[in-house]
């Protein structure tokens, strides 16, 4: 009972199965925070975006997230870099112990960094939107494994959605409900901001323009060794 956040997805166009890691371009992860923390792990192939992977968890601490996100990637991406965008909330101290989820999982390795855009929420929807009505020399420029990223795939298809308002007319919120569904959606938003798109949408907006680097993703993380100490 809701409006979708992303009319915009087709199934049939954007969601398609056995999507696997292209040799010579990094991963790439989008995280959400929380106690229910969530990733959205994909690539940029030329102009074409394609989630590969999800990792979605329940009543799961910062940590613990870091050590599981470690170890699936381990499993998945054997000999892949990756570079890790998140949450810019994420930088701020918890209120039990005085860290942050940031350096939480800075101190398990993985070296997460502030999506850019100052955790603009129009901003980061819209940039999902302007990738689902982009057209590449005939193709989609965004592809999900609706296979390996099932809540995704739902979240893309109207379950990530404006809650409808109880009044006499059709109207709804300005902000989608916050569910199952949601922190996914929100990790693929922090994924496709962090690994460059939504650069014109900042301009616009005039919100954050120095902490968009224009280079493609690809040669920010050639220099950035996500590994190193």
């Amino acid at each position: 009972a809701g409006k979708s956040v992303w009319p915009q997805y087709r199934r049939q166009v954007h969601g398609t199965s056995g999507l696997a890691a292209v040799e010579g371009h990094p991963i790439l992860v989008g995280v959400d925070f929380g106690r229910t923390p969530a990733a959205a792990i994909g690539q940029q192939v030329f102009s074409q975006w394609r989630v590969l992977r999800e990792l979605v968890t329940e009543n799961m601490g910062a940590r613990q997230f870091a050590r599981l996100l470690k170890s699936s990637m381990a499993q998945w991406f054997p000999g892949h870099d990756y570079a890790v965008w998140g949450d810019p909330a994420g930088e701020n101290q918890e209120q039990s112990d005085d860290m942050s989820p940031f350096k939480v999982m800075w101190a398990e390795g993985v070296k997460v960094v502030a999506a850019p855009g100052t955790n603009d929420w129009v901003l980061r929807r819209d940039a999902v939107d302007e990738l689902l009505r982009r057209m590449v020399d005939g193709r989609p420029a965004f592809l999900v494994d609706v296979e390996k990223c099932p809540v995704l795939g739902a979240a893309l298809s109207g379950a990530y959605a404006y809650p409808r308002l109880q009044t006499s007319v059709e109207r709804y919120a300005d902000r989608p409900l916050k569910n199952q569904f949601s922190h996914v959606a929100d990790a693929l938003q922090y994924l496709v901001l962090g690994g460059g798109e939504g650069r014109v949408l900042l301009q616009r907006s005039g919100a954050a323009r120095s902490q968009m680097r224009e280079r493609p993703a690809q040669e920010r993380v050639e220099e950035w060794d996500p590994y190193a100490v």
